[in-house]
């Protein structure tokens, strides 16, 4: 994880001006900064102490553009990590449907063919690059009727909006660069039932091991 940087605003402005300025960056990798979920705010009202100190602060994460005030508190991730290359290249690929990776589904689950290089959780860098959040973007768009798009807004709003609740579950993970079946819970009580299935091995986990070369059968363990 790349480490983060605290400041305080030196003037009143738009976050994502604020946030290139300070950190000598194009407007654009600002915007994609708010964006990822690698930002985060809190006004200067809230401070603890006359003397900013990170160690006392109560940051929020905020994922829209908004107007902040002279000496309000920042924390930035100026280069969250996103996904590997081969993700990157699979993700963009309009070859490329979570149809094609999602096995089986309930209404209270989907199993889900992991890629290999998109982790399962999101991260303080980086909230939209995991498997709960993209799935749950693709669920949400196949649901949705089309609708056209409104127009932005001309002005910023004077505050960060509610970040939204992704609804999906994990009972357990995958390590980032491994690929494998998931089962994602569409309800807390679903995920509730689904940990008591793994607390009392109802179901049970198998692990394929790929290697570039011949072992010997000493070598294997159970």
């Amino acid at each position: 994880m790349t480490p983060a940087l605290y400041f305080q605003a030196p003037r009143t402005g738009p976050l994502s001006a604020i946030i290139a300025e300070h950190l000598s960056l194009p407007s654009s990798k600002a915007q994609e900064l708010i964006a990822v979920g690698a930002t985060y705010y809190q006004p200067k009202a809230e401070l603890t102490t006359e003397h900013f100190d990170k160690e006392t602060l109560h940051l929020r994460r905020v994922m829209n553009d908004f107007v902040v005030s002279e000496g309000d508190a920042i924390r930035a991730y100026p280069a969250p990590r996103r996904h590997s290359t081969v993700i990157d290249d699979v993700l963009s690929s309009k070859a490329f449907s979570w149809e094609d990776y999602i096995l089986r589904e309930s209404e209270h689950y989907v199993i889900v063919n992991k890629p290999a290089g998109l982790s399962c959780h999101a991260s303080a860098e980086n909230l939209v690059d995991n498997v709960l959040w993209r799935l749950k973007e693709h669920l949400d768009r196949r649901e949705a009727p089309a609708s056209t798009a409104e127009a932005a807004s001309p002005t910023l709003p004077s505050e960060p909006a509610p970040l939204p609740n992704v609804g999906l579950y994990l009972p357990q993970r995958l390590d980032t660069d491994t690929s494998g079946l998931l089962l994602v819970a569409k309800s807390e009580a679903w995920i509730s039932r689904l940990g008591k299935y793994l607390q009392e091995k109802k179901y049970r986990k198998w692990y394929k091991l790929l290697l570039c070369y011949q072992a010997s059968p000493a070598a294997v363990q159970d």
